[in-house]
C-alpha cells in the first residue's frame, strides 16, 4: 500500500507541474507529458504487478526521488512565475511579404540540410548511396562533419513545414513535406521527427485548448516514431521496398510490449538505483560530469575542461563496456540522468538550469512572430530530449539553433537577399 500512494503522490506532483506549463501556455509543458509517457505510465505496472528485474523497495526509491525532482521544479517554477509577466494571447503572424521572403530562406537552409545529408551518406558509403543504413553514420566515429551540419541546419528549419501550413503557403508547405519525407527516409533517425511534428501537438495542445485532439495526435505520433524504428531495423536503403504494413504493425506492438522500447528505459534508472555505490567506484557517478560539460561546453578544441559525455558512461555502465557501436549513448529518462549525476544535490543544480529555461521562453515569447514560431520546434525538441535523459544534447541544440534563428530571421537586413 505504501508503494501505491508514494507513486499516486509522485504521479500528482507530475500533473501539478503539467497543469502550470499548460496554465502559462508554456513549452515547457511537454517535459511531463514525455515523462509521464516513458516513466510514470510503465512504473503504474510496476508498482501495481510488480517489476520482474527489480524489487518493490527499487521502484519506491525511484517514485520518491521523482517526487523530489518534480517538487523541486514545480515550486521553481511557481516562484519564478509569480515575477514575471507572460503574454497569453495567442503569439500570431501574418502573411506579409517579408514573413514569406523569410520562410523561403529557411526552407533553402531545409534543402542545404538534405544536400549536406546525402553527401555525408555518398562520403560513409563510398559512392554506394543505397546501401547506406542507420549504423553507417555510427561506425565513423561520430559521423563526419556532413552529418553535424545536417543535423544542425535541419532543426533549425524544422519549423517551415508548420508555418507554411499556417500561413496557406501551399507550394512551400508540400515542397518542404516532400524534403522532411526524404530526410527521413534517408537518414532513418526517428528525433528529427519531433520539431516537425509535435509543433502541431503543442500548437493544439497549448494554444488553441484541443485536449483530446491532441491525445490522438500523439498516439499517432508514437505509432509513426514505433514505425520509423521499424524502417531503420531494414538495414540499407536497398531494403526499404520490402516494407510489409501487416508485418510492421505487428513488429510495432511486439517492440512496445517488449522490455527493449522506450518504455523501459526506467530500467536502467532503477539500475543505477539498486547499484550506485559500485556505479560511483567504477564509473564515476555522482560527479555532476553533465553539468561540467555544459558549462564548459565552448571548450571544443579538447582542453581539459569539458568531460566526456555522460551518456556514453552510463550505457557502459548499463550495458558493459564492450560496446558494438563506436559513440553508444543512454538516456534513462530525466529522473535517470539527474539520479546518475549525484542524487539529491544534481536535482537543486538542475533545478537552477531548468529556471534559465523558463528565462529563456519569455525572452523569445516577447520577441513573437516568426522567431517565436521558428524556435518553438527546436524548444520542443530540446523538452523532449531533456525528460528522455539527454540533457546536455538538448542544452547544446537549443543554445546554438537559437543564435541561428536570430541570424536568418535578420539576414535580409545584411542584404544578402
Amino acid at each position: 500500500m505504501l508503494d501505491i500512494i508514494i507513486y499516486i503522490i509522485s504521479f500528482i506532483s507530475l500533473f501539478c507541474l503539467f497543469t502550470l506549463f499548460y496554465l502559462k501556455r508554456s513549452v515547457l509543458v511537454f517535459i511531463p507529458v514525455v515523462l509521464g509517457v516513458l516513466y510514470y505510465f510503465p512504473a503504474f505496472f510496476d508498482v501495481f504487478y510488480g517489476n520482474y528485474i527489480y524489487s518493490n523497495h527499487i521502484v519506491r526509491d525511484a517514485n520518491l526521488f521523482a517526487l523530489y525532482v518534480n517538487f523541486n521544479l514545480f515550486f521553481c517554477a511557481f516562484f519564478i512565475y509569480r515575477f514575471i509577466k507572460l503574454n497569453n494571447n495567442l503569439i500570431s503572424i501574418s502573411g506579409n511579404d517579408d514573413n514569406y521572403k523569410t520562410i523561403k530562406i529557411f526552407f533553402a537552409i531545409q534543402l542545404i540540410s538534405l544536400v549536406f545529408l546525402v553527401y555525408g551518406v555518398y562520403v560513409a558509403t563510398g559512392g554506394n548511396i543505397l546501401s547506406y543504413s542507420w549504423a553507417t553514420k555510427n561506425e565513423l566515429e561520430g559521423g563526419n562533419f556532413a552529418f553535424l551540419i545536417s543535423s544542425y541546419l535541419f532543426i533549425v528549419s524544422s519549423g517551415v513545414v508548420f508555418l507554411s501550413w499556417y500561413l496557406k503557403y501551399r507550394k512551400v508547405f508540400l515542397l518542404s513535406v516532400v524534403l522532411v519525407v526524404l530526410y527521413i527516409i534517408i537518414i532513418r533517425s526517428r528525433g528529427f521527427i519531433v520539431p516537425v511534428l509535435m509543433i502541431f501537438g503543442f500548437y493544439y495542445l497549448v494554444w488553441k485548448r484541443k485536449v483530446f485532439s491532441s491525445i490522438l495526435f500523439g498516439i499517432l505520433f508514437l505509432f509513426l516514431f514505433f514505425a520509423l524504428q521499424q524502417i531503420r531495423y531494414l538495414g540499407e536503403l536497398n531494403n526499404v521496398s520490402d516494407i510489409k504494413f501487416g508485418v510492421m504493425v505487428g513488429n510495432i506492438i511486439d517492440k512496445i510490449m517488449s522490455e527493449d522500447s522506450e518504455f523501459s528505459l526506467r530500467n536502467s534508472f532503477y539500475y543505477f538505483i539498486q547499484n550506485y555505490n559500485y556505479l560511483v567506484e567504477r564509473y564515476s557517478f555522482g560527479n555532476f560530469q553533465t553539468y561540467r560539460r555544459i558549462f564548459f561546453f565552448f571548450d571544443v578544441f579538447n582542453l581539459g575542461l569539458k568531460p566526456n559525455d555522460f551518456t556514453n558512461t552510463m550505457y557502459r555502465a548499463y550495458y558493459g563496456d564492450s560496446a558494438v557501436l563506436a559513440n553508444p549513448t543512454l538516456h534513462p529518462t530525466m529522473y535517470g540522468n539527474l539520479y546518475a549525476n549525484g542524487l539529491y544535490v544534481s536535482s537543486l543544480i538542475f533545478t537552477l538550469f531548468f529556471s534559465f529555461l523558463i528565462f529563456i521562453e519569455k525572452f523569445i515569447r516577447e520577441k513573437g512572430g516568426l522567431i517565436y514560431w521558428f524556435i518553438m520546434p527546436i524548444f520542443l525538441y530540446s523538452c523532449i530530449f531533456i525528460a528522455r535523459g539527454s540533457i546536455y544534447n538538448a542544452f547544446l541544440i537549443l543554445i546554438v539553433n537559437i543564435f541561428l534563428v536570430f541570424f536568418l530571421v535578420n539576414i535580409r537586413r545584411i542584404r544578402l537577399f
